[in-house]
């Protein structure tokens, strides 16, 4: 699973340009906000990404962090890999930044990350029983 921007194309393409050759053969979840994007994003990965999956979701939101860990692994049967990738920064001057700007910053940016690889670790302990994957990954 990798989290991303809704933009998530040179990262999508990084990972598929990886798979195509043979570095990496793994199902992909991407999550960002705009699933239209994601869509557009999986669409356009070559076929030796295997399974591609969109999962819409607000990372600023508590809610967000146990549900996309879940829907992932619905949709894809389990999860050993995951990227934090999905980030926020805010274009102006430093001093212009309100308190509700910098709520949601440190919520994607910080609160995300630990939460979502919070919830993964109980998913990761489900698999631990299964010798072929015990080479799970958080970056």
């Amino acid at each position: 699973m990798i989290t991303t921007n809704s933009d998530g194309q040179a990262l999508s393409e990084a990972f598929a340009q990886a798979v195509s050759q043979g570095i990496v053969g793994y199902d992909l979840a991407l999550v960002a906000r705009d699933g239209a994007a994601l869509a557009e994003v999986i669409a356009s990965l070559p076929e030796a990404c295997g399974n591609a999956v969109a999962i819409p979701a607000d990372l600023a939101l508590e809610d967000a962090y146990e549900s996309v860990v879940g829907e992932c692994v619905a949709q894809l049967g389990g999860l050993d890999v995951l990227v934090n990738c999905a980030g926020l920064s805010q274009a102006g001057p430093f001093e212009e930044v309100s308190p509700e700007q910098w709520d949601r910053i440190f919520a994607v940016n910080a609160k995300a990350p630990f939460f979502i690889s919070r919830a993964l670790c109980c998913v990761f302990k489900q698999f631990t029983l299964f010798p072929h994957r015990n080479k799970y990954k958080i970056m």
